[in-house]
């Protein structure tokens, strides 16, 4: 049986991971729409892509999978791009009011993509930054997590 999203989220394995993720959503929300938006425009997964490899590195030594603290960060870490998004689109998709049935679903759908990509990503972003934690510890650049 699946565990419950209560229980997923509070899981004590994985707590870092989400704590990464949720730190990413402000710093990426604010690199999209902030004041900083029209400048850092290129910048905006920045702080997706460190919190992931930072959770890999973190995970290096644990008991939990690092691809599975990777997936949460992502996961987690999903919701600033979909606010941003959300909060760019809103103007071109609900100003038109007869036609508001098309881009409620599409924007389900895209929510429902955007998490599992997320999800993806910071799994694949994990597995490199533990990756290069090792490969750091071996060559002496930083003390191993063990």
């Amino acid at each position: 049986m699946w565990p419950s999203i209560r229980e997923w989220l509070t899981d004590d394995r994985l707590r870092v991971a989400t704590v990464v993720g949720l730190v990413t959503v402000p710093l990426t929300v604010f690199f999209s729409v902030g004041p900083v938006s029209s400048t850092t425009a290129e910048i905006t997964g920045i702080p997706f892509l460190v919190g992931c490899l930072l959770v890999g590195y973190a995970y290096s030594d644990r008991a939990a999978t690092v691809a599975l603290a990777g997936r949460r960060a992502g996961f987690v870490g999903s919701l600033g791009p979909i606010i941003a998004g959300l909060y760019e689109a809103y103007p071109e998709f609900w100003t038109a009011a007869e036609h508001w049935a098309v881009p409620a679903v599409l924007t389900g759908v895209v929510i429902v993509m955007s998490v599992a990509l997320f999800g993806i990503v910071g799994a694949l972003l994990a597995l490199v930054g533990e990756w290069a934690g090792e490969s750091l510890a071996s060559r002496g650049f930083v003390s191993s997590n063990s």
